[in-house]
């Protein structure tokens, strides 16, 4: 499988919360050494860091996420339910509703504005205390929490953990005895978890992002604490596992949350038990191609699908030719998507859009709010999957 690693700019610490929004990545909190309440922001085009508001709590072993073009910071050691919110919009801190079950070594993942966390520990160092199986969602419109299905294997330090196709991956943790290569799948829909193809490598403390229909999980902790190098793809077509490049510098403890571009991911800080480090390090995925299609290093992406005009939706729903989308954009009969470098015919390689909201209505997540969304999760319609905010859910699930 293909793949490059770049340096950029470093950032020194450990256990940080992260989130993607416009173009900068807001990382808060954290081992800097030692807990802090700090924000430090990367500017991606400018590979520079400055520095923002501090929050109110200090704190690291914590998790973020975004929603509504916010940054948010969850939990925490020693185990806690705090929960703190930036909006760069105006540049300030708000405190916000604490989470029901206080923990530290959680992930979280966020799909339409919604924020699962999942799992965690009592303790206040990797691999101690209680792990647990709480499974809390956090709706960022209502501000309110609600209590989901438990995880069927109570984990902690699962910072490897996602959101893709309507659905929450919790990839491995630390089970109390000895770190795991589970994977956990939560459906919100059906409030049920399954089970995945485990990871060939077990461990904790890693980070994950989606890139191209698979999610990658990069580094992380084994069972003699040692920082790991190992990058590994799964792909959810094919519950199957694949072995992407390793990262230069072996590492666990990153900023976690939300460090996804849907092209790059990145590996912010490292270490653990106080070994802050000073590294920032980004994967370029391999390209996304078309349904059928191999990449250039022969390697099949289950997301490169197009639509074409007239073709039923997943919801059984379709789109007459040349109609327009909700937000006033049309595709024209018979066109083509740009071609995107090591893919036969190609594909649009914005389509894999880390928050799901492809301005083009082609986003292989199922996250479009434009209305064209083929798996059923556009909130201008009825909600196949039975999630729906706006009254629709068939399948009783609305909040």
């Amino acid at each position: 499988m293909g793949g490059t690693w770049v340096t950029k700019a470093p950032l020194q610490g450990e256990g940080f919360a992260g989130s993607i929004i416009d173009g900068k990545i807001y990382v808060s909190h954290g081992n800097r050494p030692g807990d802090s309440a700090a924000l430090s922001i990367y500017d991606m085009a400018a590979d520079s860091w400055s520095a923002g508001p501090s929050a109110s709590v200090a704190r690291s072993e914590l998790v973020g996420a975004s929603a509504g073009g916010r940054h948010y910071a969850i939990g925490g050691r020693p185990a806690q339910s705090t929960v703190e919110i930036f909006d760069p919009a105006i540049n300030s801190w708000s405190a916000g509703p604490p989470m029901p079950t206080a923990r530290r070594g959680l992930g979280a993942a966020t799909i339409r504005r919604r924020i699962f966390v999942e799992g965690g520990s009592t303790g206040a160092t990797p691999h101690s205390g209680i792990p647990l199986s709480a499974n809390e969602v956090f709706n960022t419109r209502t501000g309110t929490w609600r209590s989901r299905a438990p995880m069927p294997i109570p984990m902690m330090d699962v910072y490897a953990t996602v959101a893709k196709g309507r659905k929450v991956y919790v990839f491995g943790g630390f089970d109390g005895t000895s770190v795991s290569g589970a994977v956990q799948i939560f459906r919100p829909a059906t409030n049920s978890w399954t089970l995945g193809a485990p990871m060939p490598t077990p461990r904790s403390n890693a980070v994950a992002g989606v890139c191209g229909g698979r999610i990658f999980v990069i580094g992380g902790l084994d069972n003699a604490r040692a920082n790991l190098a190992v990058n590994e793809a799964y792909d959810p077509a094919t519950n199957s596992w694949d072995t992407a490049p390793s990262k230069p510098t072996p590492g666990s403890e990153f900023a976690v949350g939300d460090v996804s571009t849907g092209t790059q991911i990145h590996a912010i800080g490292s270490g653990a038990f106080g070994a802050a480090r000073n590294v920032h390090e980004v994967f370029n995925c391999p390209p996304r191609c078309p349904n059928g299609k191999k990449d250039e290093n022969g390697e099949q992406d289950e997301d490169g699908h197009k639509r074409r005009n007239g073709q039923k939706r997943d919801n059984g729903k379709k789109r007459d030719n040349g109609k327009k989308r909700d937000n006033g954009k049309k595709r024209e009969k018979g066109g083509e998507r740009e071609t995107v470098k090591g893919c036969p015919n190609g594909d649009d390689e914005n389509g894999d859009d880390k928050n799901g909201d492809d301005p083009n209505g082609d986003d292989p997540n199922g996250d479009d709010e434009n209305g064209d969304d083929e798996n059923g999760d556009d909130e201008n319609e009825d909600d196949e999957d039975g999630d729906d905010e706006d009254g629709d859910d068939e399948n009783g699930d609305d909040d």
